[in-house]
């Protein structure tokens, strides 16, 4: 699997060498909140079989993001539960809290985004659920053009309060509308 390069990011295929960054990551308050259902810290070993399990199930591909600029690792992004006879696939993504304002979450997303649609030609859609307190993701997702598709009321328990999950999606057809934005990512 290649690297996918856009003008700030490079996402790198996972491998080995990630795992520990991962693993900091995936057991980080931060994490808990915002990207995953999971709810206790792991260790390496637990976290390499709950990696194992996953890429069983449903993951499909996974990315870690560096910045072009100094390869400091910033973030992960990864597909799952990728339905070829369907048209598509869903998207879940983790950055840092120091870059989430910055212009990697869109340039990651995007150049993902945009090589899942060239590899995949049969790929009609992409979905990213958030929860409604991630309002920093549902801005940036709603500003490059995801849209919502459906919510899931009171779907997650988060500081002993329920919260509704949106379902963003992105189609394939949108992508000529989206040219100004892509030029950003990738020249057209």
């Amino acid at each position: 699997m290649p690297e996918i390069i856009a003008p700030l990011v490079v996402l790198s295929p996972l491998d080995e060498s990630h795992l520990q960054t991962l693993l900091e990551w995936r057991n980080s308050a931060d994490f808990l909140k915002y990207c995953t259902n999971r709810k206790k810290m792991v260790t390496l070993k637990e976290f390499e079989k709950e990696l194992r399990r996953d890429f069983s199930f449903d993951r499909h591909k996974q990315f870690v993001i560096f910045k072009k600029f100094g390869n400091e690792p910033i973030g992960t992004m990864y597909s799952y539960n990728f339905r070829p006879a369907d048209g598509n696939v869903f998207v879940s993504t983790y950055l840092k809290p120091n870059v989430r304002s910055a212009v990697y979450g869109f340039e990651s997303v995007a150049a993902f985004c945009l090589w899942l649609f060239d590899e995949y030609q049969t790929l009609h859609k992409i979905y990213m659920d958030v929860y409604e307190y991630n309002i920093t993701s549902l801005s940036s997702l709603r500003k490059a053009g995801f849209f919502e598709e459906g919510r899931f009321k009171e779907h997650h328990m988060q500081d002993d309060k329920r919260w509704n999950m949106l379902r963003l999606a992105f189609y394939r057809v949108q992508l000529e509308k989206s040219k100004h934005l892509i030029k950003r990512v990738r020249p057209i």
